[in-house]
């Protein structure tokens, strides 16, 4: 039986729509006001949830901001309740997380469609992420075995000449291994973040940490290809403070970002790390003169639904859920995320990718606190 919670100041819209989903057949708990509504929630797994629109002790919209933090739309619908329609609230409300709305006074046809509609698509999404999970978890034990055997056979192999091509066979096993574990392991973060099941602590961090990381990990990757790394920043702005975790900005920010670069680029060709103080921001900026991206490409680049791993200048693949990643990120911390790019294509001489993250600065965002995203 799906638990659906009922909030509503109005007792007589609360006894009435009990009765209604009652004899749905649904379990009803119910919340007078937006304080106890997320006490609830905070005490309670519930299915859906039926909210007012307009409350006395706390607005619907600012009790929906605060459910939304901790329970994406996809895992608990919140269908509003209110007297108005088509109004400028109802579509805010709609964008700011509400899975749908009914109007007073309320058609028990109608509210009992809707939410059996959205329950549906909840347990669709639930399914998904349990085969998700379950495919992961099977697929990674048996990369596990193929990875022993691989290095095991390549130790039992001597590298002369005869033994060469052999040699080549097990490394391109073991790579094989490790393209598909990245793919899982960035399908398992985007299915994380999506779902709100990754705890991501808001807190600040050195810029010069993040160039220092950035140095000690990219440079001779981007030396091995001939490609120069630069990185310019005052070196009193390298000790100011950005929002956002130190361990997601430097690898599921930056890192992807700055790997891209170099994926892209060719020998020859330099990378720019550029830090700029802006107003109230941290401004990130890598520029780099490699192949570029295709216009169609950048206005998909940070979809997860849509197919954007492209091969690197020496056939390095990826597994096209980087950029998403870093967008989902910078969100989190209040930053965002620009791109602009020439293809190769469509100029020889001049053509490369800039991408720029601007992220709030210590002093804009300290009233954040060190808070729970």
């Amino acid at each position: 039986m799906s638990k659906v919670l009922v909030v509503d100041d109005s007792q007589i819209i609360r006894i009435q729509l009990r009765k209604i989903l009652e004899d749905a057949g649904y379990e009803i708990t119910e919340a007078c006001d937006g304080p106890e509504c997320l006490e609830q929630i905070e005490l309670t797994s519930f299915d859906l949830v039926l909210l007012d629109m307009y409350m006395k002790n706390m607005h619907g919209a600012e009790v929906l901001a605060n459910v939304r933090k901790s329970h994406p739309s996809s895992s608990l619908p919140i269908i509003m309740v209110t007297a108005e329609d088509g109004t400028e609230a109802i579509v805010q409300s709609l964008k700011d997380g509400a899975n749908d709305y009914v109007q007073k006074p309320i058609n028990p046809q109608v509210l009992t469609a809707r939410i059996e509609t959205h329950l549906k698509i909840s347990e669709m999404y639930r399914e998904r992420q349990l085969m998700t999970r379950v495919l992961a978890h099977d697929i990674n034990n048996h990369l596990g075995i193929i990875s022993g055997s691989a290095g095991i056979l390549r130790r039992r192999l001597n590298p002369n000449d005869e033994q060469e091509s052999n040699l080549g066979f097990v490394k391109k096993i073991e790579q094989g291994v490790l393209n598909v574990t990245a793919i899982i392991n960035d399908v398992l973060e985007m299915e994380a973040i999506a779902s709100s099941k990754k705890s991501v602590e808001s807190t600040s961090t050195k810029i010069d940490d993040i160039i220092q990381y950035l140095d000690q990990t990219f440079s001779d990757m981007a030396s091995k290809k001939g490609i120069d790394l630069n990185f310019e920043c005052d070196e009193a702005l390298r000790l100011h403070l950005c929002k956002g975790n130190e361990l997601n900005l430097k690898v599921q920010v930056f890192s992807n970002l700055l790997s891209n670069a170099i994926k892209f680029s060719a020998s020859g060709d330099t990378i720019f790390f550029i830090v700029k103080q802006g107003d109230g921001w941290i401004d990130f900026i890598i520029r780099d003169s490699g192949i570029g991206m295709p216009q169609e490409l950048i206005g998909n680049i940070f979809k997860d639904s849509v197919a954007t791993s492209r091969v690197g200048t020496d056939g390095e693949k990826g597994t096209g859920f980087g950029m998403p990643i870093t967008k989902k990120y910078l969100e989190l911390f209040g930053g965002v995320i620009s791109v602009e790019s020439t293809s190769i294509k469509e100029s020889v001489d001049d053509h490369g990718t800039v991408f720029t993250v601007k992220l709030p600065s210590y002093m804009e965002s300290n009233s954040y606190g060190n808070s729970q995203i």
